[in-house]
């Protein structure tokens, strides 16, 4: 691929609490005051041409119609406060983008002819889309979709696939988190490397989180969480200061621990003979996938279940297993950095109903992204079960899906993983505090539901994988009268 300026695609979630919500003044200023630095950051970098951004409101809106009426042939019915919500969003959006111009006006360096545009995405964008899966197969859109319409997790990231789809042949698409300040130097590292990339190839590599520094910050530049096995104190005291050396010193010798236990059994987050010599793959910090890359493979976007790396590591370790990729392809490059502030007024102590609940639902997501590590590759390099039942289905085989025979061998596997992972995390005092062994030990109470969700989410998508063929086909068909944003240029 020739060396061309990048497209981005990132994607907000704007939710409506309340059937009768609307825009006041103080919820406009907070939601331009939180993209504003951002959206500052894109319009410094002449290497990115143009920055699409999702906002999933009005997806919101159609899958829960969606799922609260199961009539064939349903009409989907929006209520004008919906329509009028999203719309609001983007507009505060474009503010956001006017004040970010307004400001860097006053550098002498900085020409607009020379910065990136934006392109909203919503509900209009995607109505033609939409309208053509609903019309031609409605249980098409089950699989944009958890249970009952629920929005998942992953739902942003078919819309990323359509822009992939479309556009990827011409441009190289970058995706970052929306919460990541990007520069310059680091996309053209990635553009560099995407240049050595034959065509017609595999490719699915990212930069990382952080600033170029001797010093990593251990609550913001790996892929898991560590808020909770860090000194706080130290951390905040450093945080306060910029004192990037008392931050790095907040991880204690037992957080360390839980890193190295992370890369045996799940993605790897320092690179060390034994597991990987490649930290693993990050989305939100400028993933790059080649165009056969995102058409093999759909991305999981129907899962029941919130499961970590389901859309970056998990997904590169599907394609090394069917044999796209090998493990020394690139991955996580180095040098590449991207700013990302988690906590950016400090950690809070993990106390009270609340905040625990919110640490175990990640220890959920990371328990799962485990369990899924291993059914796609096994730990000696070999494809694992689910991997090997996803390789079967793969067009131009016609999908002979026996669900029963497949879930008990997924079901059977899932289960001696659990076991090995709980078996770990059971002693995981020793990661400094007991939140992750008080967690281990109620989950093998319920680890049986856990693991039939779980494989309930394997097949789902097993089924997908065949069916991709036909979103794809709908993506392509899209013409520029119908989705002009597809069509725009820088």
């Amino acid at each position: 691929m020739l060396k061309t300026k990048a497209v981005v695609f990132t994607h907000l979630p704007v939710s409506m609490k309340n059937p009768k919500d609307s825009y006041d003044g103080q919820q406009r200023n907070d939601l331009i005051k939180k993209v504003l630095p951002y959206y500052t950051a894109y319009l410094k970098c002449k290497n990115i041409g143009l920055i699409y951004v999702y906002v999933d409101t009005g997806i919101r809106f159609t899958l829960k119609h969606f799922g609260s009426n199961k009539k064939k042939n349903a009409s989907l019915n929006y209520s004008i406060e919906e329509l009028e919500f999203e719309q609001t969003t983007r507009n505060c959006l474009k503010i956001a983008v006017k004040q970010a111009q307004d400001i860097l006006s006053q550098d002498p360096s900085f020409n607009l002819s020379q910065a990136p545009k934006f392109q909203f995405i919503g509900l209009p964008h995607l109505t033609s889309l939409i309208h053509s899966l609903y019309s031609n197969n409605r249980e098409l859109l089950n699989d944009l979709a958890g249970p009952n319409g629920q929005f998942t997790y992953d739902s942003p990231k078919f819309i990323e696939s359509i822009i992939r789809i479309k556009r990827g042949e011409q441009h190289p698409i970058l995706r970052f988190d929306a919460d990541v300040e990007v520069n310059e130097d680091s996309i053209n590292l990635i553009l560099d490397e995407i240049i050595k990339i034959p065509d017609s190839s595999y490719a699915f590599f990212s930069g990382g989180y952080g600033i170029k520094s001797s010093y990593k910050d251990p609550v913001n530049d790996y892929a898991v969480r560590l808020h909770w096995i860090v000194n706080r104190k130290k951390y905040n005291k450093g945080q306060a200061t910029s004192d990037l050396t008392l931050k790095a010193k907040s991880l204690t010798k037992s957080g360390k621990m839980f890193l190295q236990d992370i890369g045996k059994i799940g993605a790897t987050q320092e690179p060390a003979i034994g597991t990987r010599m490649s930290q693993q793959v990050i989305s939100g910090a400028g993933l790059f996938m080649t165009p056969p890359t995102i058409r093999k493979l759909p991305p999981f976007m129907s899962f029941f279940n919130s499961t970590l790396w389901v859309d970056d590591h998990l997904k590169r370790r599907l394609h090394e297993a069917i044999g796209d990729l090998t493990p020394d392809d690139p991955e996580h490059l180095p040098n590449v950095f991207f700013k990302q502030d988690r906590h950016p007024n400090g950690i809070i102590p993990i106390t009270g109903r609340k905040s625990i609940k919110a640490i175990e639902d990640y220890f959920d997501r990371l328990f799962r992204g485990c369990i899924f590590h291993f059914l796609f590759m096994k730990p000696g390099g070999t494809i694992g079960v689910l991997g090997s039942e996803i390789k079967k289905v793969l067009p131009p085989r016609k999908p002979n899906i026996k669900e029963k025979r497949i879930e008990e061998r997924i079901r059977i596997e899932a289960m001696k993983t659990a076991n090995s992972v709980l078996s770990i995390w059971k002693g995981a005092d020793y990661y400094g505090n007991i939140l992750l062994k008080n967690w281990a030990a109620k989950m093998a109470r319920k680890q049986n539901k856990l693991v039939d969700s779980l494989v309930r989410d394997a097949i789902l998508y097993i089924r997908l994988v065949p069916r991709w063929n036909l979103f794809k086909g709908a993506i392509d068909d899209l013409q520029d009268y119908q989705a002009y944003w597809l069509y725009r240029n820088f």
